[in-house]
């Protein structure tokens, strides 16, 4: 099963988090935070914000957080390292 990560709304493109379980999350500095979880295949060690300031009817993007342990992943991947 795959699922999107791409939501477009007019005509802009933004990513954002898969529907994920058994993530952590946290509201700091007027920001909402996701971590880990697991999307119903795998596990995920990805970290999202996206702000909650201003107005709540605005659409919020989402930004992917590079961490340092998630760099030292993907490095592996292109190394072939992990599968």
């Amino acid at each position: 099963m795959k699922l999107c990560t791409d939501v477009h709304v007019c005509g802009c493109r933004y990513r954002r988090p898969v529907a994920r379980a058994a993530h952590g999350a946290a509201m700091y500095d007027h920001k909402l935070w996701i971590f880990a979880g697991y999307d119903g295949n795998v596990r995920l060690s990805d970290l999202w914000t996206t702000s909650l300031a201003g107005d709540s009817r605005a659409v919020h993007a989402w930004e992917e957080v590079c961490t340092l342990l998630h760099s030292f992943h993907l490095s592996l991947l292109q190394i072939g390292e992990v599968s």
